[in-house]
């Protein structure tokens, strides 16, 4: 999660959409590695994560495409699955029981 925040830029979005259970936990104190990696960067445009996905792991999306951007990731359940359920409603209901992502 460290590493994704400081390094990884847009990108870090892919790493919690693919990863939901890390969304809003404490990764904790940034700021010293954020620090040396602006340092480190004379050049923003080279040095981003976006230059070295396009330049050095340019075949990665071939094998993993980046995700779709939803605005709700979650679950979806038939009604009739949830423990309360009552036989009386003959209707087919679906229900969203779970939802996590950006917003």
């Amino acid at each position: 999660m460290r590493v994704a925040e400081v390094w990884m830029d847009e990108y870090k979005e892919d790493f919690y959409i693919s990863r939901p259970n890390l969304v809003g936990k404490n990764f904790g104190d940034v700021s010293e590695m954020k620090a040396i990696r602006e340092a480190c960067n004379s050049d923003k445009d080279r040095n981003s994560f976006k230059w070295f996905m396009d330049n050095v792991a340019y075949d990665l999306p071939k094998y993993y495409p980046r995700p779709h951007r939803n605005v709700i990731w979650g679950e979806v359940r038939s009604f009739e699955s949830l423990p309360l359920h009552s036989q009386q409603n003959e209707t087919p209901c679906f229900v969203l029981v779970s939802k996590y992502g950006w917003q």
